[in-house]
């Protein structure tokens, strides 16, 4: 049996709201990875990869949008209204 000296983990107000906050979105990557442990400290991975993946959909759906919307890359479209009338 292995007995803790450091006394009960507490968590404040902030921490719990986060976690309810967070929850739905690492949902589906739960379990993916182990959790790696390094004494009393935690180095979750699950989070990470949750992270790439919601930047990675973000980006898509921006580049879907820019080309519904028939967006340029630069944002700028250029137009001209001089006709060239000489005689080559």
């Amino acid at each position: 049996m292995a007995v803790s000296t450091s006394g009960p983990v507490r968590t404040t107000a902030r921490q719990t709201g986060t976690y309810t906050i967070t929850k739905p979105f690492l949902a589906p990557f739960v379990g993916l990875f182990g959790t790696a442990h390094c004494g009393a400290r935690l180095f979750e991975v699950n989070p990470l990869v949750a992270i790439l993946v919601y930047a990675l959909i973000a980006w898509v759906l921006v580049k879907a949008v820019g080309l519904v919307l028939g967006d340029t890359p630069r944002g700028v479209r250029a137009t001209s209204s001089q006709i060239d009338t000489r005689v080559r």
